[in-house]
């Protein structure tokens, strides 16, 4: 090494426990991570909070938290030293949760860039976000420095979740208490709809290859055959049926004749 060169070293140094313990706020790891989308397999980094498909009530503040290093450039491998956090609106129906084809349109509020050290920021949950409805899907999402706007995905790494007014109160039908009472709720009466024609079309097709299967060995001739053997038992003689033990079978001679009498004579 030249002695006029100047040596360099970068050190990780751990966090003081003290501070980590009296913060109310967990920072975020990867050991935070939770899994979203409908088979809960998708890592939701770089967040830890908000959870996937969570509630933010107006009026309330909430904590997005996220791994700092995570927005690590690729080609650089410098962290991103400033982010800024956007909140987009979402299309997003029972059937299209965990499918990430959703429609996103362009962020409605986005807030300052700040120090990607820090690892959070707070919202403040306003009443205009909704536009005069009740509920309305949104998708958080966290921009690094180093990629434009023009080439960032809300939904590459984004988390969704709803904004609503408050708890709903609502007096439920008479179709949405027999649901409840079948176990059905919510979007599984969806599923179990596109299920029935399905089976249907499976029994079906079923029923098909077996009876071209068995073509040539449909002969009933034995079950028939035993179905008129049965008909056909022998009943015994009459005179040992208790029924007509007791009478008396005449001779055929002695059964009562009468003589025609011509009309002629």
């Amino acid at each position: 090494m030249d002695p006029n060169e100047v040596f360099e070293e970068m050190e990780y140094i751990d966090e003081d426990h003290t501070y980590v313990s009296l913060n109310p706020i967990i920072r975020c790891t990867p050991h935070n991570y939770f899994f979203k989308g409908f088979a809960k397999d998708i890592s939701s980094e770089p967040f830890c909070t908000p959870y996937h498909t969570s509630s933010w009530k107006v009026g309330e503040t909430y904590f997005v938290t996220w791994y700092t290093r995570f927005f690590e450039h690729e080609h650089s491998g410098e962290v991103a030293d400033e982010v800024r956090v956007h909140l987009s609106y979402v299309k997003e129906s029972y059937a299209d949760k965990g499918n990430y084809k959703r429609d996103v349109k362009g962020a409605f509020f986005s807030y300052d860039w700040i120090k990607n050290v820090d690892g959070l920021q707070a919202v403040e949950v306003k009443e205009d976000w909704l536009q005069g409805e009740f509920e309305r899907s949104i998708v958080v999402s966290v921009q690094p420095r180093y990629i434009p706007e023009d080439e960032f995905d809300p939904l590459q790494n984004g988390v969704v979740l709803h904004i609503t007014k408050g708890s709903r109160v609502f007096k439920p039908t008479k179709e949405q208490l027999a649901l409840d009472e079948a176990g059905i709720t919510n979007g599984q009466w969806y599923y179990v709809a596109l299920s029935i024609p399905t089976v249907v079309v499976i029994f079906f097709v079923f029923m098909y290859f077996f009876l071209y299967a068995n073509g040539n060995n449909r002969d009933f001739t034995d079950v028939t055959r035993n179905a008129l053997n049965k008909k056909r038992r022998v009943l015994g003689k009459f005179s040992e049926m208790k029924r007509f033990k007791n009478m008396k079978n005449h001779k055929y001679t002695e059964l009562p004749s009468y003589k025609k009498i011509s009309k002629q004579n």
